[in-house]
């Protein structure tokens, strides 16, 4: 079985930052997840990535789930083979308990803060934060402006003859090699292995050998369910609407299929993702100032306090793992 390790939850895309939260952290297959709340600055990221390596020396596999306004901070880990998982809870992907101390919960770590050391920096935090949403909103909109390119792009190849090729992916042929739910549609779950970040886009695609070319992704996909087939559907980092990879069953890995697009297009559309970056470059550095305040505002004990809380119900449900 295929499992994806390091993903991304989110994306920003030509419609804004686009999450799949609450697929990827599903509480259906968690036995606790723990929100984190917090400002910038307070440790969220660095307390996930010491959980991570504690629960790595335990010997359990952890998935990462990077952040797509910065790869190297994380959004989340899971350690699924004990039901276990951290989540950054705060904008742009705000979450609360479904099932407070029942499966989920919130550890706040701005209970840290110094808010007198804060409130006398107002103005300037609302600023900060004024400039970035306008970075962001600028990024939005150039992403826009090449998904709209992207489109015109393939109406073009497709009237001069030059868009896809003839689909020569059999459905019926992989469906049969997938094992299928009887009188049940298969589950989906959606994840994105690509993100527009201020790098650029980056990917963290698993080393399955060629991805098998599909003309109709997402159509297949939801042939494949209909069937009882479970899947992954991998969203386009640029439009969410759009499938990058499909993962039928999690062993038979399908991409989209590309079309020739004119070279001039091409250009274009690469140009317009560039300027985008770049104005998704200057919300990274603005957020760094933004921080900047409130690391000098934390007591970092509070993240400490939340480790050692956290490590001891990742060892209790360890114990509680069948042995080999």
């Amino acid at each position: 079985m295929l499992e994806f390790n390091h993903f991304f939850a989110g994306s920003n895309t030509c419609r804004g930052f686009y999450g799949v939260f609450d697929s990827v952290f599903d509480l259906s297959r968690l036995n606790r997840l723990f929100i984190l709340k917090g400002g910038p600055g307070v440790g969220k990221s660095s307390l996930m990535k010491r959980a991570a390596q504690y629960a790595e020396g335990l010997g359990l596999t952890v998935d990462r789930c990077h952040c797509s306004s910065d790869p190297e901070s994380l959004d989340g880990i899971i350690i699924r083979s004990i039901g276990v998982a951290l989540m950054d809870g705060t904008s742009p992907h705000s979450t609360d308990p479904v099932l407070p101390a029942a499966a989920d919960e919130i550890i706040n770590l701005g209970t840290g803060l110094d808010e007198e050391k804060l409130k006398v920096r107002r103005k300037a935090l609302e600023a900060l934060g004024f400039e970035i949403k306008k970075q962001f909103n600028a990024s939005n909109l150039f992403s826009a402006a090449a998904e709209s390119i992207r489109t015109a792009a393939g109406v073009n190849a497709e009237a001069h003859g030059s868009g896809e090729a003839e689909n020569s992916f059999d459905a019926g042929e992989v469906f049969s090699l997938c094992s299928k739910k009887k009188n049940a549609p298969g589950n989906a779950r959606h994840v994105f292995l690509s993100a527009l970040t201020p790098e650029g886009i980056v990917s963290f695609l698993p080393d399955t050998g060629d991805a098998i070319p599909c003309g109709e992704l997402k159509d297949t996909a939801f042939r494949a369910m209909s069937q009882g087939i479970d899947c992954v559907l991998c969203h386009d980092p640029i439009n969410a609407d759009r499938l990058e990879y499909v993962l039928l069953d999690g062993r038979i890995f399908l991409k989209a299929k590309d079309f020739d697009a004119d070279a001039r297009l091409c250009g274009i559309y690469g140009e317009l993702i560039d300027i985008s970056v770049s104005h998704l470059k200057n919300a990274k550095r603005l957020h760094s100032e933004l921080e900047a305040p409130y690391i000098e505002a934390m007591d970092f004990s509070v993240c400490d306090a939340a480790f050692e809380r956290i490590a001891r119900f990742i060892e209790k449900q360890t114990a509680l793992m069948p042995s080999l």
